[in-house]
């Protein structure tokens, strides 16, 4: 049997609980925006964000930097990542 006090802890902390489920769980998802072979000079640059939209990743970029926000490349479809990825890009000379 249960004392009143320890009832009322429980219910706190599972109010607790479906609150931070309910914070969590209604905001937005994230994904990874990645442009690759962009903003090439001698050799290819990469554009990338972590937002929930691509509108708001080309924002997020062009904010960061105003050249690459402004030019033709971030118009162009972005590989879109929505899970764990890990990947690496070679620098050129």
């Amino acid at each position: 049997m249960s004392s009143p006090v320890n009832s009322s802890i429980k219910n706190e902390h599972d109010k607790i609980l479906r609150d931070v489920n309910d914070l969590y769980g209604k905001g937005p998802t994230l994904k990874l925006y990645v442009w690759e072979g962009v903003l090439t000079d001698y050799t290819d640059g990469i554009m990338f964000a972590l937002a929930s939209s691509v509108e708001e990743a080309r924002e997020m970029i062009s904010e960061a930097d105003s050249l690459a926000g402004g030019g033709g490349d971030i118009q162009a479809e972005p590989k879109v990542y929505d899970s764990p990825v890990g990947f690496a890009v070679w620098g050129g000379a």
